[in-house]
């Protein structure tokens, strides 16, 4: 279970084609707290995004998908979303170079197929903690970019001195 409010409340992207896995990803997902916006198209995604500027804080995608694969999803997300870093887990029935491109293309994390509910929960309760404190470390430094230049603002903001 999510154990902060910020994590309850945390919205969370499933994009999965196979609709068993991706009702049961979305089914685990409420159950725990979590708002849950769910797509079978990578294209249903990224056109949700662009039309009603779509705000998540995290995206479970798989790997394996007709029209574009979780890897393109990937890369399409660290490329349009420069300014931050949202969390993405790719789920896998593939092998360990699926996993390795993932990683290499942005992926936070990769989930082999079967999984456990209990891994998926972990793994989004660790990745959302860290999305926050970067979350709250980019407001706090554009903050004091107010104040100072932009270097010193960093070093403030990371408790550098």
């Amino acid at each position: 279970m999510p154990n902060s409010q910020t994590e309850t409340r945390a919205t969370i992207c499933v994009v999965d084609d196979d609709i068993d896995l991706n009702e049961s990803l979305t089914r685990v997902l409420k159950a725990s707290g979590y708002n849950v916006l769910s797509f079978f198209k990578p294209a249903d995604f990224f056109e949700s995004v662009d039309k009603n500027s779509l705000f998540m804080d995290l995206v479970i995608s798989d790997v394996s998908m007709p029209g574009m694969t979780g890897h393109e999803l990937c890369k399409k997300i660290r490329t349009w979303n420069s300014n931050s870093h949202i969390p993405i887990i790719l789920i896998t029935g593939n092998n360990d170079d699926d996993k390795i491109r993932g990683l290499d293309l942005g992926a936070d994390d990769l989930i082999q197929k079967p999984f456990d509910s209990k891994e998926i929960l972990a793994k989004v309760r660790s990745l959302l903690k860290i999305h926050v404190r970067q979350t709250e470390n980019l407001a706090r430094t554009t903050r004091l970019k107010k104040f100072f230049s932009p270097l010193l603002a960093e070093h403030l903001s990371q408790g550098k001195t």
